[in-house]
């Protein structure tokens, strides 16, 4: 499996605060079956705004963990943007993309915004969109379709899939597998997180077939992000 959402980094943001924390979680992952997973550290204006340099050095250095330890984890750099207008005004967002993709893993504010005008501002500017936890966000769910038409790929946790999300968000879930609308379940895993990924695959097949779980798992990261 590709987990294209995850906090692994040790002492970038609140996902792992230790080496010792971020290779834990890594073989976390190996023990889900995950051959690659892409680092993705949150940047959020006045919370976590980690340099470029910092989030490189944290990277290799686990990298090097990993060779070291022979954990078989493909470790590959991204960013978690946290919408912000700033961000779009300045031009920064090339800074916070998948490397060597014009794809951005956005993130919205947990209070009301207007998901379809903001993900269109970045989709003008000639990025791909992909919707970080879709199923958090109650108040873009009439809008489900519009974002849909606009290009906006969804990525929904891994934990919502077999219902442990501390979010009330089960049943949207539910909902946006029904209607075929999901891209990526990943794990957005942190250190005070349990790793979903196997079970939440496990789940997704047997509702829906091989074939789905196998696209939303594996074949959508590659063709997008790898």
């Amino acid at each position: 499996m590709i987990d294209i959402h995850t906090h692994l980094l040790p002492n970038i943001d609140d996902g792992s605060q230790s080496i010792e924390e971020s290779v834990f979680m890594s073989k976390e992952e190996v023990k889900n079956l995950v051959t690659d997973a892409i680092c993705t550290p949150h940047m959020r204006l006045n919370v976590f705004t980690p340099k470029k340099e910092e989030v490189i050095n944290s990277y290799n250095k686990l990298k090097e963990a990993l060779t070291k330890q022979n954990i078989p984890l493909n470790l590959h750099l991204g960013w978690e943007l946290h919408h912000s207008d700033d961000v779009i005004k300045q031009n920064e967002v090339d800074s916070y993309v998948y490397n060597g993709k014009n794809v951005v893993l956005l993130e919205f504010k947990n209070d009301e915004e207007d998901g379809v005008e903001i993900c269109y501002k970045y989709i003008k500017k000639g990025y791909k969109v992909i919707l970080a936890h879709v199923e958090r966000y109650d108040y873009i769910i009439d809008d489900y379709d519009e974002l849909k038409n606009l290009g906006v790929m969804f990525q929904v946790n891994a934990e919502s899939v077999v219902g442990k999300s501390i979010f009330k968000c089960v049943k949207r879930v539910k909902k946006l597998l029904k209607l075929g609308y999901v891209d990526f379940v990943a794990s957005d895993i942190h250190y005070t997180r349990t790793n979903q990924m196997l079970k939440a695959k496990i789940k997704i097949e047997k509702k829906y077939g091989t074939e789905v779980a196998n696209k939303l798992f594996i074949e959508n990261a590659k063709k997008v992000l790898l």
